[in-house]
């Protein structure tokens, strides 16, 4: 019975050596090298059946990461402290995944086949089920309300109509960042329901020309449309809502309608934040709709970076403006308008408008004869000099 025992002992032994040596050499669905595309550069290595290694700016981490579903998580010690990235884990072969953590896409190493990109100036079909873009094509996260907010977009079609809902969750905001950036989309349609646009959430899309914006919209983050240079027209939704700083900063328009609804944000009790247009030195017109009660003068000077000069050919202000702004602050005079010449200002007649561009005592800095290239800081009060025209005549 012992010569019998020995044996088997000494097999199941071996068996269990086998399988520890087995257990440590086991991948993981993840393995080699991933990329991301961000400014950053961050990179994370794959090994071992859990093991993860981050490469980034701030230094090198270790630790592991764990797939569940469609989301992946990190844990990973950086400079003395404990560090944990969430976010989503997309399949794209038997041996690689597109991730996407801390607003940023990576990739294997070298990884190629990715999906045609169709050409943006396509337009949907025009014979669908549906006319929204399929929801499946968007990321997204559910907020404690129970409502979708866009995250990203993996689709290729060049005409993005949003769901009203996605998977039952009504679709309420845009999220920062989450389209910036997309050379594909050529025509974006947010759908009524929709309340926010986050910061940079199609920034650089610089193939966008046509947006239609829901009146139920109530936020447009900073720099929401900056850069889209391929957009040329605008026309800003009726609801109530607050615009901030750069929304439509260096984009590619030449007309602009401003209704009613568009807020700037309050800084403190009579200041305010300006610079919705900042740097759009294509832009000629622009219309402030009957209704609109204040107007920012800030919102459409040039970027003191490069020193550009806007150049517009004529702004119309209805009877219903009561107030007409220089500054986004008023003690800091470098943020008016500057770098900006108007032809033409068209008003309603006996008008506050009219009142305040006649009135050489104010402050306009919205002249047609100056470049202020270079702002002189001693030659500030001075009046308007170009063309008054009243409407309709």
């Amino acid at each position: 019975m012992k010569r019998f025992l020995k044996p088997v002992c000494l097999a199941l032994l071996l068996a269990l050596v086998l399988f520890a040596l087995a257990a440590c050499g086991e991948k993981g669905p993840l393995q080699g090298t991933y990329k991301s595309a961000s400014p950053l550069q961050a990179v994370l290595k794959f090994s071992g059946k859990d093991k993860v290694e981050v490469l980034s700016a701030f230094g090198t981490g270790k630790g592991t990461y764990r797939i569940e579903g469609g989301t992946i998580q990190l844990k990973y010690r950086l400079l003395e402290r404990d560090v944990t990235m969430d976010g989503t884990c997309e399949k794209l072969s038997d041996s690689a995944y597109h991730l996407y953590l801390n607003d940023a896409d990576f990739y294997p190493e070298g990884f190629s086949d990715f999906p045609q990109v169709k050409n943006a100036t396509e337009t949907a079909p025009a014979a669908s089920a549906s006319p929204f873009t399929r929801a499946d094509f968007f990321r997204y996260v559910v907020n404690l309300d129970g409502n979708a907010e866009i995250t990203g977009y993996t689709g290729n079609e060049a005409a993005v109509l949003i769901p009203d809902a996605i998977n039952g969750h009504k679709v309420v905001a845009i999220q920062n960042g989450a389209l910036r950036n997309n050379r594909v989309i050529g025509r974006l349609v947010l759908p009524e329901g929709c309340e926010s646009v986050g910061d940079s959430a199609f920034e650089n899309c610089v193939n966008l020309r046509e947006v239609s914006l829901p009146e139920s919209l109530t936020y447009v983050g900073e720099y929401a449309f900056a850069g889209t240079t391929a957009l040329k027209e605008l026309a800003l939704p009726d609801g109530a809502y607050t615009v901030r700083y750069g929304a439509f900063a260096k984009s590619g328009l030449v007309s602009v309608s401003i209704s009613k609804g568009a807020q700037h944000r309050m800084i403190s009790q009579g200041n305010y934040e300006s610079g919705w247009f900042v740097g759009c030195y294509s832009l000629r017109t622009v219309v402030y709709e009957d209704g609109c009660t204040q107007v920012m003068l800030g919102d459409f000077r040039g970027d003191v970076v490069d020193n550009g000069v806007v150049r517009i050919d004529s702004v119309t202000i209805p009877a219903s403006v009561t107030e007409i702004y220089h500054t986004s602050e008023s003690a800091t005079i470098y943020t008016g308008l500057f770098n900006c010449t108007v032809k033409k200002v068209v008003v309603d007649d006996c008008s506050y408008a009219q009142r305040f561009f006649n009135d050489a005592a104010k402050n306009s800095y919205f002249t047609n004869r100056r470049d202020f290239s270079t702002p002189d800081w001693a030659d500030t009060y001075r009046p308007y000099d170009g063309e008054i025209a009243l409407r309709g005549k």
